[in-house]
């Protein structure tokens, strides 16, 4: 009974993967918020049902989140009835790989942002390479449920 499907990937890098598989595709909307440039090299622009937000390197949690909430407003016009997450904790300011300087409360808000929906919703575990995953991937489902 599920008609469309909305895909949010906080994960530092563009989400090409999921992109590949869901453009043009009827009844998916998908949002990537990602560093940029940044490996894989793509997401610098979005592309029919794909919303991309490429951030620059440095982009911290309150600003992260003030582009999260308006780009998320526009998944969430599409009326999904399902809402999937590529959870990348990459993202984290501690984290080796990248340079975003999103901290734990950043992730608890974006998980309550998620949860606001009130939609069935799952998350995968992505990207994280710090040591403090496992606390970062508590606080986003503290505000994830």
């Amino acid at each position: 009974g599920l008609e469309r499907a909305a895909i949010v990937d906080f994960d530092v890098h563009h989400g090409d993967g999921t992109q590949s598989l869901m453009l043009g595709r009827p009844g998916v909307s998908f949002l990537s918020l990602h560093q940029y440039p940044l490996y894989p090299g793509t997401g610098g622009e979005s592309a029919g049902n794909c919303l991309n937000v490429p951030l620059p390197e440095g982009t911290d949690g309150d600003r992260y989140l003030r582009t999260f909430e308006p780009a998320f407003g526009k998944v969430l016009a599409f009326k999904p009835d399902i809402l999937a997450v590529s959870a990348g904790f990459d993202a984290y300011k501690d984290d080796p790989i990248a340079g975003l300087k999103l901290d734990k409360a950043a992730f608890k808000r974006i998980g309550a942002l998620l949860a606001q929906t009130k939609l069935p919703r799952f998350a995968v575990l992505e990207g994280g390479y710090s040591e403090d995953l496992p606390l970062l991937v508590e606080s986003f489902l503290d505000g994830f449920f």
